[in-house]
């Protein structure tokens, strides 16, 4: 195993990872390591990452998100009341 304490990278066999992978996941979730590779043939096999918060959903963040992605036909009225009545599907007639 080699551990680089400037990055907080490890780089470990896959059979050491599986005698140390308990040691090194509480170490990654301390924040005492930011990265393990493990390695199988001196190959990297797969990369365990410290994991990352996740964000709460903040529905503020979405207004303006297509701002200006809607086209509009020229002297199209923003103001004018929406027509509400039920497409007539059936017969291919949107009002």
């Amino acid at each position: 195993m080699t551990h680089d304490h400037v990055t907080g990278e490890v780089v470990i066999t896959a059979t050491e990872f599986k005698a140390k992978c308990l040691d090194l996941i509480d170490r990654l979730q301390r924040g005492a390591l930011r990265k393990v590779t493990i390695t199988k043939r001196g190959k990297p096999a797969a990369v365990v990452n410290q994991a990352q918060a996740e964000e709460a959903f903040d529905l503020r963040r979405m207004v303006g998100a297509m701002k200006g992605t809607v086209i509009a036909p020229a002297g199209f009225d923003w103001t004018a009341p929406m027509d509400l009545d039920p497409l007539d599907s059936e017969n291919g007639i949107i009002d």
